[in-house]
């Protein structure tokens, strides 16, 4: 799962300049999206070998007053989605009320911020024994517009993943429960679903209200797996969404994929993925999980054969990323094909947790770039891609180590990473590759 940081504060104290100056270093970025929410921007980095998604919340600034409710709102949000906040201040101007209003937004969260001191090439004047005051640590002064003192946040930023990560392991160490997600747009038969699920598998062994209003947990058991099993109200279209709580709720759906293993699409027979499926779809992809495409109301389909043609044809024009997405066919009416759903979920989660041996991937590699030899380089040298080796699962995360990695073309890209999924039956799983400066890890042993 990504690790997400949320740049926060009042308007004007650098938030953009620090988004900027962070997206444009590149390291090795593996995904640019458009953010959950109209205004917001993010993207994804890699920070030696981790995982980060930062997010701006500086688009959400309202030029017309100084602390707009709007801004509240979607900071709000914003840090609903974070695992970390980066609460940004202006070493030039002090403390002020606004700064305080922000920090107490935070404070009520619950999440774990650092205190960034932007500008501090200029004069300072904050006092320390303000910083403290917020309850966040110790402060990181920098200067977004120089690039003076990333090197220590990115170190900060590290720190709190890898704490993150080893609190999680510490509450599900042998991590042996399943955790899926249904989710999709609203009247496609998730409910409906839900209650065959639940008619369908008799041994469950408890109903939990789950920690959102909308979000209900349950537990079962299917051919000896524990499995919990997430329901959400549903994410809708950015036009219907008006009210901060539905909002708020929209970012819990979101939340609930990201807090699965495993997401259950679900998309009507007679509406099949429309625009909202989509951007539903990239999000679990985006998050590295994997999808299942669950068609309900097939039972309404007079000629099936067909109507499964059009659905793979839609799936392979619109999802490439996710070469062979899983797709299962059921009337959750009629309780017809709830078990596929089940055992299509088993097989997945292997495939997401596979390990690779490094020499069989290199293997791989070997014969994959001389099947199809990687292009020029720009400066008109060949690309040559030395080396890989899996760096982690869930979802399976490899690194590539290239002489020019900066001028591999997408199309190169997706050739390896179609011939991987095929190498290692890996269709349907989110994988992540990302290409390094040549530096083989082992050359020295």
């Amino acid at each position: 799962m990504t690790f997400t940081v949320a740049i926060t504060g009042k308007p004007n104290v650098g938030k953009s300049s620090l988004f900027n100056k962070l997206n444009g270093r590149r390291l090795a970025i593996v995904n640019d999206m458009p953010g959950v929410t109209r205004d917001s921007k993010d993207f994804t980095a890699d920070i030696d070998g981790h995982l980060v998604k930062f997010i701006d919340t500086a688009g959400w600034e309202d030029k017309d007053t100084i602390l707009s409710k709007k801004m509240v709102e979607q900071t709000l949000k914003a840090v609903s989605r974070a695992d970390l906040v980066l609460l940004m201040l202006d070493a030039r101007n002090g403390i002020t009320p606004d700064d305080i209003q922000f920090g107490g937004i935070v404070r009520k969260s619950g999440k774990p911020c650092v205190i960034i001191i932007n500008k501090s090439e200029s004069k300072i004047n904050i006092l320390e024994n303000e910083i403290y005051k917020f309850g966040f640590g110790e402060p990181i002064y920098i200067s977004a517009a120089h690039g003076r003192g990333i090197a220590d946040l990115f170190e900060k930023v590290i720190s709190h993943k890898t704490k993150f990560y080893h609190e999680q392991e510490e509450e599900n160490p042998e991590d042996e429960q399943l955790k899926l997600t249904i989710v999709g747009r609203p009247n496609v038969g998730k409910s409906t679903l839900f209650n065959a699920i639940l008619g369908f598998e008799r041994a469950i062994t408890s109903d939990i209200a789950g920690t959102t209003r909308d979000a209900i947990n349950h537990y079962l058991t299917y051919k000896d797996t524990d499995i919990e099993l997430i329901d959400t109200a549903g994410l809708r279209k950015k036009a219907n969404v008006n009210e901060i709580i539905e909002e708020l709720s929209t970012a819990e759906s979101i939340n609930a994929i990201r807090r699965s293993h495993i997401a259950f699409l679900v998309v009507a027979a007679d509406q099949p993925l429309e625009k909202q499926d989509l951007s539903i779809a990239r999000i679990a992809i985006q998050e590295g999980k994997p999808l299942i495409l669950v068609i309900n109301k097939c039972d309404l389909i007079k000629n099936f054969r067909e109507f499964e043609e059009e659905i793979e044809y839609l799936v392979a024009d619109n999802l490439s990323e996710v070469v062979g997405l899983p797709i299962v066919y059921i009337s959750a009416l009629k309780q017809q094909g709830i078990d596929k759903i089940f055992d299509k979920a088993l097989e997945v989660d292997q495939k997401w947790k596979m390990k690779i041996s490094t020499g069989k991937l290199n293997s791989w590699l070997c014969n994959a770039t001389t099947h199809y030899i990687p292009p020029l380089a720009n400066n008109g040298r060949r690309i040559r891609i030395k080396y890989m080796t899996q760096t982690r699962v869930k979802p399976p995360t490899f690194n590539f180590y290239c002489n020019i990695p900066e001028d591999l073309p997408e199309s190169y890209n997706k050739y390896l990473r179609n011939s991987l999924r095929k190498e290692f039956d890996l269709q349907g799983i989110p994988l992540r590759m990302i290409f390094h400066k040549n530096k083989n890890p082992y050359k020295n042993r």
